[in-house]
């Protein structure tokens, strides 16, 4: 089909002008940086896979992907789901999205972990409605997710969760999902417990709980009393353990879970994990943002190899922390009063 008809019917479907959608189109493509994001409304449509591939051939076709500032960049439909998926939530990867197929990768799990895990990727949501239709899926426990309400096709959903034997849900309040329950487990809110949030730009932020649990117990205590009471003594205290592991078996993350760096570099102003990104004109490039240099005279000094003081980092000085405070707290009133 000739361009102008491709303008002429996508103005028949979608009622703008067809010299509208070649001006955005041109500007786009010659207004130098630009960058496309998107949430699910896309990507929970029925054609969600095509618009993300068109939105990628939209990018380099126009030379908008590889560059700082340019790209392709899914928005997560929650606040941490981008740390859920760094945790290895998938079915087919381990922390750091390491495929389970990877035969060093999964003995290094085994060994840690004292058990024999499987190459094959498990199942998604999708494929265990499926199989539940069919019988072959029996139950499912859903942490914090309203998949009646939120995923495709819901008749499809619904039947699925119908026809499991055992539903477990653990949220705040009953949803839809909950209709289906057979058994309701409460949930804990970001103020009622200790962990770390991640967003899109990988930016690790520390949560703190406030007060306890409303229902007398969280989400995390709750998940251990069921694995003891099903016949696995699952024994973590408290998150920070699971923060422990995650580092010391995936590399990446060790800059900011470890618990001998915890302390110092968790701050309100938040981590940004350090990731290796490797593009086609220059190696590795930190994607963490520069700090604004502090006075000389707040300096610590130490001595390096050639026997030269040298400032202690930013996050050895007594004051960085209290300093940091003070930005975040004006940046929160900033916020109020706007």
């Amino acid at each position: 089909m000739p361009l102008y008809e491709q303008w002429s019917a996508v103005e028949e479907i979608t009622g703008v002008p067809a010299a509208d959608v070649r001006s955005a189109a041109r500007l786009f493509a010659t207004g130098g940086n630009a960058a496309i994001y998107y949430g699910l409304g896309v990507t929970e449509h029925r054609q969600g896979s095509t618009m993300v591939m068109g939105m990628a051939n939209l990018a380099m076709a126009t030379g908008n992907i590889g560059r700082i500032g340019v790209g392709v960049n899914p928005l997560r439909g929650q606040n941490n789901v981008q740390g859920s998926c760094d945790m290895g939530s998938f079915p087919h990867e381990f922390t750091g999205y390491r495929h389970v197929s990877d035969d060093a990768t999964r003995q290094m799990f085994e060994a840690f972990w004292d058990c024999e895990l499987s190459g094959e990727p498990g199942l998604r949501i999708p494929n265990m409605l499926d199989e539940a239709v069919t019988g072959g899926f029996k139950g499912l426990y859903i942490q914090g997710e309203d998949i009646a309400q939120s995923d495709p096709d819901t008749h499809h959903v619904t039947a699925g969760l119908a026809a499991m034997e055992c539903v477990v849900i653990q949220d705040l309040f009953l949803n839809e999902t909950a209709k289906y329950a057979h058994v309701f487990l409460p949930g804990a809110s970001f103020l009622e417990k200790d962990g770390t949030f991640t967003n899109a730009e990988r930016r690790i932020s520390r949560v703190r709980k406030v007060m306890q649990p409303l229902a007398g117990v969280g989400d995390w205590e709750a998940t251990v009393m069921l694995s003891k009471a099903l016949g696995y003594e699952m024994n973590y205290s408290h998150p920070s353990e699971i923060m422990d592991e995650v580092a010391r078996l995936t590399p990446s993350f060790a800059g900011g879970l470890l618990r001998e760096t915890r302390r110092a570099r968790f701050n309100p102003m938040a981590l940004q994990r350090r990731s290796a990104v490797r593009h086609a004109d220059h190696a590795y490039r930190s994607l963490r943002p520069r700090q604004r240099p502090l006075p000389a005279d707040r300096f610590r000094a130490h001595r390096g190899a050639d026997g030269r003081a040298v400032p202690a980092s930013a996050h050895d000085r007594p004051h960085s922390r209290a300093l940091q405070c003070g930005r975040a707290d004006a940046a929160h009133r900033e916020c109020a009063l706007a």
